[in-house]
């Protein structure tokens, strides 16, 4: 996305990308909830869900802060 060159070339690729985590979003849900289904354990979905979004957030902010340290410390 920041190669892109004019604005419709930034459309095209943002309109993938989203696409791309739409399918992603999707199919994790589905498949957390297949496998509890699986163990008839359907009612932990939202709790586990839940934590599984949080982690991935604090991933986020790991990866985040620490891209920027490395930066500081590669291009000081």
């Amino acid at each position: 996305m920041s190669q892109a060159q004019n604005f419709p070339t930034l459309l095209l690729s943002v309109s993938v990308l989203s696409i791309g985590f739409a399918f992603y979003s999707g199919t994790r849900e589905a498949l957390l909830y297949d496998s509890l289904k699986e163990e008839n354990q359907e009612n932990k979905y939202e709790s586990l869900y839940g934590k599984m979004v949080s982690l991935e957030m604090i991933g986020f902010a790991v990866a985040g802060v620490g891209s920027g340290f490395l930066y500081s410390i590669w291009n000081g």
